[in-house]
């Protein structure tokens, strides 16, 4: 199923974003991955609110040029920086999410709504198999080895816990800005690991998983139908998802920035020398 697709994915993103890239700056850079990620795509929803909030929302937060991505998509960082940074993004945006918020998340007991959607959710993310799993034998192939799990990733899991568990409206928001996130943040890491380890991010089925259209984007895209149901069916309130939805880019932001203070930390005795 993906492996059809990979070229058409993962090949055409790169060949559109290197396209009149040269002349751009970095923030300039980012701006266009995040057009053509989120912003060119097909409405997700019925609700134009609701399309608006996930076009513009991590706009609006100025999320989409941290320093963090800005590092990344200019290629100021070492091998080293590289491997603190992969290490920090399994732990949290990886196994966190997929192995304790996820599993966590399918306790609650809501309505069936709730609970199919974090079923799908669980299901896709371990089809064709697990995909924290599989990114974690991608980083081990390019030499990372991984650590106890680090202060940054630890922040994010409790953060997304406290999204993830919080009333069904504002937690269906929250999940919405990550998954909405993720596919953004997922095609960046993609262009900038693309220029350093080339044949080890062609061989792996992570990122052509994940820019597939039946990815990130088709989790949005479910998202949205439970919202739509939930301000339907229950009295959901608008401003509720979008709190959520804020929140998540909110979260992710100061991930990043963890991130980054991490690796400058890493960096220190290097020098002192």
């Amino acid at each position: 199923m993906y492996s059809d697709k990979k070229l058409s994915n993962c090949s055409s993103l790169a060949e559109r974003f290197a396209q009149g890239t040269n002349s751009f700056s970095v923030r300039e850079k980012a701006k266009l991955l995040y057009e053509i990620r989120i912003g060119e795509r097909k409405d997700a929803s019925s609700i134009e609110w609701l399309n608006d909030l996930m076009r513009n929302g991590a706009l609006e937060l100025g999320h989409i040029d941290n320093e963090m991505y800005c590092d990344l998509l200019e290629g100021k960082l070492s091998s080293k920086d590289l491997k603190t940074f992969l290490d920090a993004y399994y732990w949290g945006s990886g196994y966190g999410f997929q192995r304790v918020v996820l599993p966590l998340a399918a306790k609650r007991k809501v309505n069936d709504v709730w609970k199919s959607y974090i079923k799908d959710i669980i299901y896709e993310e371990n089809t064709p198999s697990s995909h924290c799993g599989i990114f974690k034998e991608f980083i081990e192939n390019i030499g990372v080895e991984l650590s106890a799990m680090p202060r940054s990733a630890e922040r994010f899991i409790e953060s997304m816990n406290k999204g993830y568990q919080n009333n069904l409206d504002y937690a269906l928001g929250y999940a919405l800005g990550i998954e909405t996130e993720a596919d953004f943040q997922i095609a960046l890491i993609y262009i900038s690991l693309a220029r350093v380890y080339e044949p080890e991010v062609n061989k792996t089925s992570f990122f052509e998983i994940h820019l597939d259209e039946y990815g990130e984007e088709m989790h949005a895209q479910e998202t949205c139908q439970c919202i739509e149901a939930i301000l339907v069916e229950c009295d959901g309130k608008r401003e509720c998802v979008e709190e959520g939805f804020r929140q998540a880019i909110i979260d992710t932001m100061n991930y990043m920035h963890d991130i980054k203070n991490e690796i400058v930390k890493a960096k220190q005795p290097e020098m002192s020398l």
